[in-house]
C-alpha cells in the first residue's frame, strides 16, 4: 500500500511571518544588526532580509543573539498560535450560547431544572 507523503501543514505557514513582525523579535534583530552591520551599511539593510543579517554576523556576541532570536521567535509564533486557538475556541462558545437563545425561546420542551 502507498500512503501519501505528509506535507508541512500548510494552516501554519503564515506564522513565521507573523512572528517576525512582533516587537520582542525586532528588538533582538536590530541590536543583531547594530553589532553585525557597520554604520555605513545600514542605509542598504532591508527590513525584509532577517535571515541574511542572522546568517551573516560575525561575532561571539552575536552568536548570543542568535540563540536568543530563535528562542523569541519560538515564542511569538507559540503565542500566536495559542492566541488564536483560545479565541477560536471563545468564538464558539459564545455563538453556542447565542444559539441556545432562540432554540429555548422557540420550542415548547421544558428544560430540565438548572439550565436557566
Amino acid at each position: 500500500m502507498c500512503l501519501p507523503k505528509a506535507h508541512p501543514a500548510p494552516h501554519r505557514t503564515y506564522l513565521p511571518s507573523l512572528a517576525k513582525e512582533s516587537p520582542e523579535v525586532l528588538q533582538i534583530l536590530e541590536e543583531i544588526r547594530s553589532k553585525s552591520v557597520s554604520p555605513s551599511d545600514e542605509d542598504t539593510v532591508s527590513d525584509h532580509v532577517h535571515s541574511l543579517v542572522i546568517q551573516h554576523a560575525p561575532s561571539e556576541g552575536v552568536e548570543i543573539l542568535k540563540a536568543r532570536y530563535d528562542s523569541e521567535l519560538s515564542r511569538a509564533m507559540s503565542r500566536i498560535s495559542s492566541l488564536g486557538i483560545a479565541l477560536g475556541y471563545g468564538a464558539g462558545a459564545v455563538l453556542l450560547i447565542v444559539a441556545l437563545v432562540p432554540v429555548t425561546c422557540c420550542t415548547d420542551l421544558p428544560l430540565p431544572s438548572g439550565w436557566l
